[in-house]
Parts: structure tokens; sequence; C-alpha cells
């Protein structure tokens, strides 16, 4: 299960890798069994991927694989590619990646300008120099009840179902994107967080070692 792994440890600590070489596996989306983690995808935007997939396995797994990189392109991710093999099932072509050429060329950036976190489970609001206290926990469910009105199930194709459930799990998701705009300013977009703590050093202050925080619209001044 090394590729499951892959996806799902990086999706929850992004801020541990510069790279990630995924080969058949992927993020998931099962319910009820604490895998869902599709829906930390965009946690990943900024690290390089490479994933080796054989298009005929499991038409589950391929699915989630290109819902995930379909999500990772809307999170502007520049380096992340899934590379296919038509003919293949459960296996890839290893040569397809010049390996030493691309992982040569990656860095893991301790101390990036932006950093976008998407999460639910307690103590997993870490990423970089951020890191999410406390959720809202009226809006925030690492498994929330999924429970559907006939009416609105029952004519759903399976397509249809696994994105009613991803929007119910995207929505009971906390999500942090904050930016160093200049020296000592630090803007913060937040979504069902209720508390936050920022993790700086002398180069994220400005010439006074202060720093000014706008969260949501409003503005915090500190000295570290």
């Amino acid at each position: 299960r090394g590729g499951h792994l892959t996806w799902d440890l990086a999706s929850r600590r992004p801020d541990r890798f510069a790279a990630l070489a995924p080969m058949i596996g992927g993020p998931r989306l099962n319910p009820g069994q604490a895998q869902n983690n599709l829906r930390y995808v965009e946690n990943l935007s900024p690290i390089p991927i490479r994933d080796l997939q054989g298009a005929q396995d499991d038409p589950r797994l391929v699915a989630n694989l290109r819902i995930a990189f379909e999500r990772l392109r809307d999170a502007g991710a520049r380096d992340a590619k899934l590379i296919e093999f038509e003919a293949l099932g459960h296996g890839f072509e290893f040569g397809a990646v010049n390996w030493v050429e691309w992982l040569s060329g990656v860095r893991r950036d301790p101390r990036p300008e932006r950093v976008v976190l998407r999460a639910a489970r307690a103590g997993e609001g870490r990423a970089f120099w951020c890191e999410i206290l406390a959720y809202d926990t009226s809006k925030v469910r690492e498994e929330p009840a999924l429970r559907f009105p006939a009416e609105e199930w029952e004519p759903l194709d399976e397509t249809a179902r696994r994105a009613k459930v991803q929007r119910l799990l995207d929505d009971s998701t906390a999500r942090l994107d904050a930016r160093r705009t200049a020296p000592g300013r630090i803007e913060i977009e937040t979504l069902h967080v209720k508390k936050l703590r920022l993790l700086l050093d002398d180069a994220m202050c400005d010439d006074k070692g202060q720093v000014e925080v706008t969260w949501n619209g409003k503005v915090y001044r500190r000295t570290p």
C-alpha cells in the first residue's frame, strides 16, 4: 500500500517533503473508514509530483487520481504530473521518468511565502510556519454523517454520488491560506478556524522585530 500511504502521509504533512513519487496508489474517497484524504489534496499544490499508474487498474483508484490532479491544477500546481499507461493494469513503466534529472532539481522550502492547509483531524493543523490550533467544531468533521434524502440520492449515478459525498467532506474541512506580502506583513484567510499560531523567525518580521497580521480582514500587531 505504499502508493496510498505516500498520498496520505504527504497530504496530511505537506511541509515534510521536497517531492512525491507514488506508484500504483492514490488519495482515497472511502466514507466511514477515515480514509477521505481527497479533501486534503490542495495541500500538495506546491510539491513536485510524478505519479505512475496503469489506466486499466481499479477504476475507483484511477478515478480518484484523475480527480486529485484536476484539483491540483485548480490549486495552481506547477509540477504535478499523472503518467498513465493505457495498456497496463496494476503496473507501470519505471523508466517513464528521468528520476536523476527530476529529483536533483527539487528542493524543500522550509519558509514558503504562501501556506495553504486543509485539515479536519485534531493534531494535523500544522504546515510550515502556520498551525491551526482550534477548529470550528460545529462545522469541521473528519467523518461527517453521510445521510441524504432518498429522492436526492437514488437518481444519481456513481460519479454524481462520489461528487456529492466529496462536497460534503470539503464543507466539513477547515482551510487556511496565509501569505507573507512584505517583511513583517502577513495576510491570512481561513474557513472554520477559531484559533491559529504563526511560527516566525527574525527574517519574517520587520526591521523592528514586529509583525502585522491581517486575519479575515481584522488587523493584529504583535511583537513575537
